[in-house]
């Protein structure tokens, strides 16, 4: 019997049979692996046997915003998207001294007068009211000059904020992400692990029946593979793992697909190896996208 597994909101669940599978009422974006068939994760309505039971998913927004019939990848590594980053550094918080200094002053000005004050004798109290008043224009002059000094301080720092306010706001409307016209979808950079994710979706694989040797080893396997996209696809590159029975991966075989056109079915036969009782398939690449391969 065919099993299911499913993946909604990032939760992957299963496996169910058919019958299970429609009582779940599939939605037109949920992810569905068929056991034995998949390559990947395809929405329901790709599926012949679901599409009476799913809505049907629109096309991917990855292919809608990156179309380019020109375009050329490196085949290579996969390429990878570094975002950039601005850093705003906000005015410093201005720490003045003006009040501590006036205060120091005034109270070591207070001292030098009272030790005065306390030697002198009562004949010359007129001579220290002189003093007495120059010192009390003194810390007048004083206390005028840190409080205008202050008040320019905090008009430098006014205006300094004033020009940085508009800056920072020019530079947070002129990041990525932060215009809100459709039309500028187009300047998202291409990502091509999304691209590579995109087209695998368009590929079927389908792995004929083999044999098992006694003391293991595997032969007669052919696989079928399938392009439901309406392009065609080169260079498809698919990983064939043979499996011992301790389900440890003995080696891998790479198997090179030059060109598969739009609705087009390639069988090819596998190479017989020693080793391995199962075997598991991938789709490792797509258009020169995906892991870097050494033939």
């Amino acid at each position: 019997m065919q099993q299911y597994r499913l993946l909604r909101n990032n939760i992957e669940s299963g496996p169910y049979s058919f019958e299970e599978l429609v009582r779940l009422q599939l939605k037109a974006y949920d992810l569905v692996w068929s056991e034995g068939k998949s390559a990947s994760w395809k929405y329901p309505c790709e599926f012949e046997e679901l599409v009476a039971y799913a809505p049907v998913a629109e096309d991917d927004l990855y292919s809608t915003v990156h179309h380019h019939e020109n375009s050329s990848w490196p085949r290579s590594q996969l390429g990878t998207y570094t975002r950039k980053y601005v850093s705003v550094i906000l005015p410093a918080r201005e720490i003045t001294s003006a009040v501590t200094d006036e205060g120091l002053f005034s109270a070591n000005v207070t001292e030098s007068l009272e030790s005065q004050l306390s030697v002198q004798n009562h004949s010359e109290k007129q001579g220290n009211r002189i003093y007495i008043a120059g010192a009390l224009i003194l810390l007048l002059s004083f206390g005028i000059y840190f409080g205008t000094s202050g008040k320019r301080s905090q008009q430098k720092n006014d205006e300094s904020r004033d020009n940085i306010v508009p800056e920072m706001a020019s530079m947070v409307s002129n990041m990525p992400g932060n215009n809100n016209d459709d039309n500028n979808l187009s300047t998202i950079p291409p990502n091509p692990v999304l691209e590579f994710a995109s087209l695998k979706r368009h590929l079927t694989i389908v792995r004929s029946d083999y044999s098992v040797g006694l003391f293991g080893g595997i032969s007669g396997l052919k696989l079928s593979v399938t392009n439901t996209s309406a392009k065609p696809l080169q260079d498809v590159v698919v990983a064939i793992d043979f499996i011992q029975k301790n389900q440890v991966i003995h080696h891998t075989e790479n198997v090179l697909i030059g060109s598969v056109q739009p609705s087009q079915t390639i069988t090819i036969a596998v190479p017989e190896s020693k080793y391995g009782v199962a075997i598991r398939t991938r789709i490792i690449g797509i258009n020169g996208l995906g892991t870097v391969i050494e033939y």
